[in-house]
């Protein structure tokens, strides 16, 4: 049995702009908002609205702490897609789910993965588990 391999920090695999967002949120949050808001510009508001989709999405300290450094400032949110099948990964997430999140197909986010992770993972499956 071989050993794992230690995984690259995400951060690490973050472009420039993404890194920014990364210090000012923190790399979680900063995948989460390439998640659910990547490829968009979103005007950030000083002071966010509850109402406002960024709070909705990912909570009001987020969007606060966003707003105080990017306040009245219109922010490209990367689409990021190695960065975010990552991170999905090591939350756990299956393979074939994270391809229909990202809308990629399941072998181009297999390659991708194997690209960041550096070898094959032998513990994927080809196929849903029905029973899990």
């Amino acid at each position: 049995m071989s050993t794992p391999r230690k995984l690259p920090p995400l951060r690490n695999l973050m472009d420039a702009g993404h890194k920014r967002i990364a210090d000012v949120i923190g790399v979680d949050a900063a995948c989460e908002l390439s998640l659910h808001f990547g490829g968009e510009r979103l005007l950030v508001a000083r002071a966010p609205q509850p109402s406002s989709r960024l709070v909705r999405k990912m909570g009001m300290p987020v969007a606060e702490q966003l707003g105080a450094f990017f306040g009245k400032e219109h922010l490209d949110v990367p689409l990021a897609t190695p960065v975010v099948a990552s991170y999905l990964d090591r939350r756990g997430i299956h393979r074939n789910e994270i391809a229909r999140i990202l809308k990629r197909g399941r072998n181009q986010i297999r390659t991708l993965l194997m690209g960041i992770h550096g070898h094959k993972d032998e513990m994927e499956s080809s196929q849903l588990s029905l029973l899990d």
